[in-house]
């Protein structure tokens, strides 16, 4: 059996991280979202890679009304309110533009657009507003009120979203109910190791940021590798991360040898034995040295072409590998 190359990203703007970083100290990476989405898109051409976006569902509102006109019935009540792009966008809103031509930190539909008319592209759910499953003070009901939301505007688009990737990778089994209610078959798990292990925020401390960040470089938790799941694995199906994709930093570049090959062994391994690799990263990681991020890039996908031509090695999105599970004999 040949192997297969998952990419996804977690395409999200400024509402997968404005309880960390503001439009002021990050809007710079942000701004430069929709070109980074357009040239991506170009290289996906170029080298035949399908994909899977996962994106946060505002991006799917056309403007600032119709996102306020589509607010969830029950929204998240955490304990940190920081967390909540409800408060976000109650706190900000006097600063948010109306769409995406006057605001391209919050607003991305035209960039959404472009990925759904895109070959071989997958519009996958980051759930509708950066939703954290595992943060204290949600609820199931919040959670089913969001991914609710979510499937109305992607129907509205005449979507059928079948893939989600869980906000900070948190992941929860008591969750899969309502993602399966909502025509979901597939989620992105984490890498198969205690150091990538899903943890909410309060959890995931110092060392194991360094660990994973180390990881990325030399080999701690392994290729991170996997086998195609069986006919009857149980829905939703579960496509773990190989590796996340770190984006270009000059005071680390020295070292972008060691990434790089770290990644294309793994990938070698993945082709060769017939397995699974997944490689996933955000838009907005390429917003800063952005040539230096897409050269980087190039040279994964150059190797794919390789192993696609020496060993049968197929690009997939995560729609795709989920009928070809579900289909095979």
């Amino acid at each position: 059996m040949n192997g297969y190359f998952l990419i996804s990203l977690d395409f999200e703007l400024i509402w997968g991280v404005n309880d960390k970083k503001s439009i002021n100290s990050y809007g710079a990476n942000l701004r430069a979202v929709s070109n980074v989405v357009s040239q991506t898109l170009q290289m996906f051409t170029k080298f035949d890679i399908h994909a899977t976006w996962a994106t946060v569902g505002i991006l799917l509102q056309e403007d600032k009304e119709a996102f306020k006109s589509s607010i969830p019935e029950v929204l998240p009540k955490y304990d940190n309110s920081r967390l909540s792009s409800y408060n976000y966008f109650k706190n900000e809103i006097d600063n948010i533009g109306f769409n995406q031509d006057s605001d391209s930190c919050h607003w991305a539909f035209n960039s959404v657009k472009e990925i759904i008319n895109s070959p071989y592209q997958e519009l996958g759910s980051h759930t509708y507003s950066h939703y954290y499953t595992l943060e204290p003070g949600q609820t199931i009901e919040a959670f089913e009120s969001d991914i609710k939301a979510f499937s109305i505007k992607a129907k509205q688009l005449g979507l059928d979203i079948t893939s989600i990737v869980f906000p900070r990778n948190q992941i929860s089994p008591e969750h899969f109910k309502i993602c399966l209610k909502y025509g979901v078959k597939c989620y992105r798990g984490t890498e198969q190791s205690y150091l990538w292990k899903t943890r909410n925020g309060r959890d995931l401390r110092l060392w194991i940021r360094l660990l994973r960040f180390i990881d990325a470089y030399i080999s701690i938790s392994g290729s991170n590798c996997y086998k195609i799941p069986s006919k009857n694995s149980e829905l939703p199906l579960n496509f773990p991360s190989s590796a996340f994709l770190r984006s270009y930093n000059p005071k680390l570049s020295i070292f972008d040898s060691l990434k790089l090959f770290r990644i294309k062994r793994a990938m070698s391994s993945a082709a060769k034995t017939g397995n699974i690799y997944h490689l996933w990263w955000h838009p907005h990681n390429f917003g800063k040295h952005t040539i230096a991020n897409f050269s980087f890039l190039e040279k994964i996908l150059l190797h794919y072409k390789k192993l696609n031509h020496k060993y049968g090695f197929e690009s997939v999105n995560m729609k795709e590998l989920t009928n070809k599970v579900i289909n095979r004999k």
